[in-house]
């Protein structure tokens, strides 16, 4: 078998499979578990999974940075204040761009892994990314009282048939958008159809018993949505469980560090394609840590944020404490629900203050302790407590 294409239920364990080609698809099998079709996707020289596109996110932001690698990275967190989830248990994928808008999609990291193992195949797609569309048209397939809807090249969602025109209101449209809407017996969709029109759309129905032969050909095209791709795979960041207080600081004084480094230290035509790769990552990660602000230098601009965030210019103390610190609030469990409020930095004697919120006293000693054991110098300067909170003042530094 050349290419086989596997099409998941809503129970991710049984479905339909044919083979593909260039032309079209084969006659469809349904099965019922993985292990039915476990020597097939052995035998298939290339395997490829539709997901059910209501495990399935869409989402888009402007980002500058023209490399991949670079917009993937920092898609999930431009996009951070969308998810439902944390981040990091996310996979991401880009799907495309258009000018500086990247388009990409995302799925549960531990789903993605079961389905894997389960089915051991090299791709999987939305099922939303594999329905035909016609330029300038959306496509709605309307099955099982699901409706799987494709609204450009790069978006698409998958929901209740009860629920489709509350999904599509929530589509920017142009007035009469083209609507095209499959199905297997269009009398029992007639009120639908009134409704989707009565809202300004111009749908038009055809009906259809085979919903494969609504599907992208060749089936290829399908394979830039594919969640599996490892060399885009979103990684967690050192700093992920750190608050935001932290990254802040921490991406300005980042950013800075690489712009000062590339500008001083790398000279040269042979180092022109780095210097602008880094500096449009840095200005990536600029505007998504200042939205809306426009960007005149971005390495003095960053400079007076970081000084302004930590009293002082400087970078080197200043880094490896915010390091340390940050890695030790991320890698120990007690000190979960602790709050940092303000983080500022003293050059004249080396020394980072840190103002936070914590359940009790020793929470905040077990934060002193475990700084301690990194081979920092720690000072309680303060601690309160105001009902069920204790505000404290730690100095950090490292031993003279």
């Amino acid at each position: 078998m050349q290419n086989m294409v596997i099409w998941l239920e809503e129970s991710l364990q049984s479905g339909s499979w044919c083979q593909a080609g260039n032309d079209g698809f084969g006659e469809a099998t349904r099965f019922e578990t993985p292990a039915d079709i476990a020597e097939l996707i052995a035998q298939a020289r290339h395997s490829v999974v539709l997901l059910p596109s209501q495990f399935v996110g869409f989402t888009n932001a402007s980002i500058p940075a023209k490399q991949p690698r670079q917009i993937i990275k920092a898609l999930p967190f431009v996009v951070e204040e969308q998810l439902a989830s944390d981040v990091a248990e996310n996979h991401f994928a880009l799907i495309g761009r258009q000018k500086n808008q990247a388009f990409a999609c995302y799925a549960d990291a531990g789903l993605l892994q079961n389905i894997q193992k389960s089915f051991a195949v090299e791709a999987i797609v939305p099922d939303a990314m594999a329905l035909a569309i016609a330029p300038g048209e959306w496509s709605v397939l309307l099955q099982d009282n699901y409706a799987l809807v494709r609204t450009g090249p790069f978006e698409g969602f998958r929901c209740h048939a009860d629920n489709l025109m509350l999904m599509l209101d929530h589509v920017s449209h142009p007035e009469q958008q083209p609507v095209q809407i499959y199905c297997a017996d269009p009398a029992q969709v007639s009120m639908l159809v009134a409704q989707i029109e009565n809202h300004g759309f111009a749908p038009h129905v055809t009906q259809t018993d085979n919903p494969w032969s609504l599907l992208q050909r060749p089936y290829n095209q399908w394979l830039s949505a594919n969640l599996l791709v490892d060399d885009l795979k979103t990684e967690k960041a050192k700093g992920n469980n750190i608050p935001p207080i932290f990254k802040t600081v921490a991406g300005m004084a980042a950013a800075a560090m690489l712009i000062f480094f590339v500008s001083n230290v790398w000279q040269g035509l042979q180092y022109r394609q780095m210097t602008n790769e880094v500096h449009a990552a840095s200005e990536a990660y600029f505007r998504q840590l200042f939205p809306g602000e426009r960007i005149t230098s971005m390495e003095r601009q960053l400079r007076a944020k970081l000084a302004a965030n930590t009293g002082s210019g400087g970078q080197g103390n200043f880094i490896e404490l915010l390091g340390l610190t940050g890695a030790t609030l991320q890698a120990n469990p007690a000190l979960s629900g602790m709050q940092l409020t303000s983080v500022r930095f003293t050059e004249k004697n080396g020394s980072l203050e840190l103002e936070l919120s914590a359940q009790s006293i020793a929470q905040v000693d077990e934060l002193k302790q475990a700084l301690l054991q990194q081979g920092l110098q720690v000072d309680i300067d303060s601690a309160t407590s105001d009902k069920d909170v204790v505000k404290a003042l730690l100095k950090v530094s490292r031993h003279a």
